[in-house]
């Protein structure tokens, strides 16, 4: 026990190595939810996200849905790394945009729907803009990131 009566657990790991683990659950279960929505067909999508419609014209080749959803995704990658060092940043985003691909490929067998690469890059800008926002330092305090590479407990 340190002086602050708190336990302290060596490079072994322990619970710290543990807590990182859990800290990795939302994101996966993001992964799935999308994994869900890209089994969906075109109208099927249409009818769960009606608001989409409404979207100004000039969005025009943003999708909406694939930013939001990847940017969630990338904010839930960053906050399992439980730090925004800059290797985390980068992590983030390559694996946001590769688990993007896979969607792009998984919607080949999906009826109605198709690979598209503006989707992907879509997918990769929302992770970006989560690692982005969530790495300034007013944004990164208020949700417990640490800066640097201080892992998270």
């Amino acid at each position: 026990m340190s002086r602050s009566g708190k336990t302290e657990y060596g490079a072994e790991g322990g619970r710290r190595r543990k807590t990182g683990w859990l800290r990795s659950v939302p994101a996966v279960l993001w992964m799935a939810a999308i994994f869900w929505m890209s089994s969906r067909t075109g109208s099927e999508i249409g009818a769960m996200f009606p608001f989409v419609r409404y979207l100004p014209d000039w969005m025009g080749g943003l999708d909406f849905g694939h930013l939001a959803a990847y940017f969630v995704l990338g904010f839930l990658v960053l906050w399992a790394f439980g730090h925004t060092g800059r290797s985390a940043k980068w992590l983030t985003v390559v694996i946001c945009t590769l688990y993007g691909a896979t969607d792009e490929f998984h919607q080949l067998f999906v009826d109605g729907r198709s690979a598209q690469w503006h989707d992907l890059l879509n997918d990769a800008i929302g992770a970006t803009l989560a690692v982005l926002l969530f790495s300034w330092p007013p944004v990164r305090r208020r949700i417990g990131l640490a800066a640097g590479k201080r892992p998270m407990g």
